[in-house]
């Protein structure tokens, strides 16, 4: 496409088209300013606005910046930084909005997969980005994620990691 140029993050490849971009910026579209920045703003100006329910629990403005803020040091402590991929493997409940957030906030990159997949995707997924966590529920529709998946998650080779080698 015309106005496409090829760029490298981190060793993945982007393609930008400069005129979009900009068009995005000066349309207010395109913003300095990240979801872990609004959620600050949100939990300062409307505390007790709900911003997340699944039915089970619902979460305020200062209650998922507080959890997000403690999953996001839990990454830090574990060594994470910036550009580390964490995976997270769950449904639409109130704990996929803490880790997303979490992510953000400690700049490390959100991996998100579908509950369908299973551990030959998985693991091929994992070992393709790198990912050094994977968050999964217990058990989601009948599928035990806990005593299926995170033996073979662990042990399983990427084809994607034998065919590219190391990033």
């Amino acid at each position: 496409m015309a106005g496409e140029k090829r760029r490298t993050a981190e060793g993945w490849s982007l393609r930008i088209n400069p005129e979009r971009a900009q068009a995005a910026r000066d349309g207010g579209w395109w913003v300095d300013k990240t979801a872990a920045d609004y959620a600050e703003e949100l939990a300062a100006k409307e505390p007790g606005r709900i911003l997340v329910t699944d039915g089970v629990r619902s979460l305020d403005a200062a209650t998922l910046l507080s959890e997000a803020k403690q999953l996001a040091r839990g990454f830090i402590k574990r060594g994470f930084k910036p550009g580390d991929v964490v995976s997270m493997m769950l449904p639409n409940w109130h704990e996929s909005t803490v880790v997303a957030l979490a992510a953000g906030l400690a700049g490390v990159v959100l991996h998100p997969i579908v509950t369908a997949y299973r551990e030959a995707e998985v693991a091929f997924m994992l070992g393709d980005c790198d990912s050094r966590m994977i968050f999964v529920p217990e058990a989601f529709r009948g599928f035990d994620f806990g005593q299926n998946d995170e033996d073979r998650l662990r042990t399983t080779r990427s084809p994607a990691r034998d065919r590219r080698g190391p990033r």
